[in-house]
């Protein structure tokens, strides 16, 4: 039974070689399915691996694209 209260993220999983599909990686990360397919355009985003018509992203991708988007302030949004 899962117990996980509706908007509560899931941690990734532990193995980064885990895929995850576009669908599912909301319920993960807090960035909607279509920002993520946008970002596969213009770039930006975690890299992805095709899975016949669909998109996946390795736990360990998200990890390091989230990591690179750390900030310590908002002054280093700027590159100040």
């Amino acid at each position: 039974m899962d117990t996980q209260s509706p908007g509560e993220l899931r941690p990734l999983p532990s193995d980064p070689e885990t895929l995850i599909t576009r669908r599912d990686v909301p319920l993960y990360v807090p960035v909607a399915s279509q920002t993520l397919a946008k970002l596969a355009v213009i770039g930006g985003g975690p890299r992805y691996v095709r899975v016949g018509r669909r998109a996946a992203y390795r736990a360990g991708d998200l990890k390091t694209w989230l990591d690179s988007r750390s900030r310590l302030n908002t002054s280093s949004c700027h590159g100040l």
